[in-house]
């Protein structure tokens, strides 16, 4: 389901680009950088396998391509010509954004609960501190979720304050929303009932109806952590 939430989001940013009110200028210059839309997908399996975990809990992987300007050139090391209107001939390189790799943290926990389960006695020790930390995290993300509107509502104070044009940055903040709306709304009242009548080969409605506090939650704040604790009760 993380890795249809993402997918989801991928499609939905690229169709509806909420950030679009930007200038010429600055929209050619991000555009230049930025991959395309394979490569994009072709990035969730790479961050699937993150080489290091530690650096996966604050980066994750992503293709750039390179503008060659406003010529066609040949590629010295490979003698391929580089056109600057097919971005699939343009040369690539890898980067590392400041973002959680979500879904390789998901893959690597899953791994190790596998793990854990298959070795028996011997992992039980490990369980126990996994246990242990997760109730800790659920205590903390409690708190966060009661602090959160406050903490957002001084953000956007700062923001505002440095905002060249508010109408233009409004106009923006609502394409977002619309953009965060729809894919929040199809993620949790298309495809995830689809799957849950799937499995279980019942409608979900009973089920959503039971499960309406934990819901509300994950619209209202768009994250399955800070929805777990109201999951979990």
């Amino acid at each position: 389901t993380t890795f249809l939430a993402v997918t989801l989001g991928i499609l939905l940013t690229i169709s509806i680009r909420p950030g679009f009110a930007n200038s010429d200028e600055v929209l050619e210059k991000k555009e230049s950088s930025k991959g395309t839309t394979t490569d994009t997908l072709l990035d969730l399996f790479t961050n699937c396998f993150p080489p290091n975990l530690v650096q996966a809990t604050m980066q994750q992987y992503k293709t750039l391509i390179v503008d060659p300007g406003n010529e066609v050139v040949e590629d010295s090391s490979t003698g391929a010509y580089i056109d600057p209107d097919v971005k699939e001939t343009w040369k690539m390189r890898g980067s590392w954004n400041n973002s959680t790799n979500i879904l390789g943290l998901v893959i690597f926990s899953i791994a190790t609960g596998i793990a854990i389960s298959l070795s028996g006695e011997e992992g039980k020790p490990l369980l126990s501190f996994f246990k242990s930390v997760s109730h800790v995290m659920m205590k903390i993300t409690n708190w966060v979720v009661h602090l959160a509107p406050v903490g957002v509502a001084f953000l956007i104070a700062g923001e505002i304050l440095h905002m060249k044009s508010v109408y233009a940055e409004l106009v923006k903040l609502a394409w977002y929303l619309i953009t965060v709306t729809l894919g929040i709304t199809i993620q949790g009242f298309v495809i995830l009932p689809i799957i849950y009548g799937l499995v279980t080969k019942t409608l979900p409605f009973k089920f959503i109806g039971k499960m309406g506090p934990a819901l509300a939650t994950a619209f209202g704040t768009a994250s399955s952590a800070a929805t777990l604790p109201v999951t979990i009760n």
